[in-house]
């Protein structure tokens, strides 16, 4: 899943002044709940005066926001312990926990292992 960098503008009742907040978020409606349940209501310091996309050479301003699993393993090295990282961008826990089994193949003294 992508999220889109948003401005989200309000002016100050007291003050009129005009602030933007960026907000990462898949559209603007999302964008803008997340500022209003936040700051806005009845009576409230604030109203809301729009929502719009951030760009950067004509694109949308993005990041992607899919989970990416880390294997990770304490290995032992003529005896010394070590940390170690084997891979950080798995799609699965189930695809970390693979690619843990290869790395074991290659005949590591592994003492622990462990998915983040």
């Amino acid at each position: 899943m992508k999220e889109y960098l948003y401005s989200v503008g309000m002016r100050d009742n007291r003050t009129d002044e005009k602030m933007y907040l960026r907000v990462w978020a898949k559209d603007s409606t999302e964008a803008t709940r997340k500022v209003t349940k936040a700051l806005f209501g009845y009576n409230g310091e604030y109203r809301w005066i729009g929502t719009g996309p951030i760009y950067e050479n004509n694109m949308m301003i993005e990041r992607d926001t899919t989970k990416k699993y880390t294997a990770k393993a304490i290995i032992q090295i003529e005896g010394k312990e070590m940390e170690i990282t084997i891979y950080s961008h798995y799609e699965s826990e189930e695809a970390a926990k693979e690619g843990i089994k290869h790395f074991a193949a290659h005949g590591y003294n592994l003492v622990k292992t462990w998915i983040e």
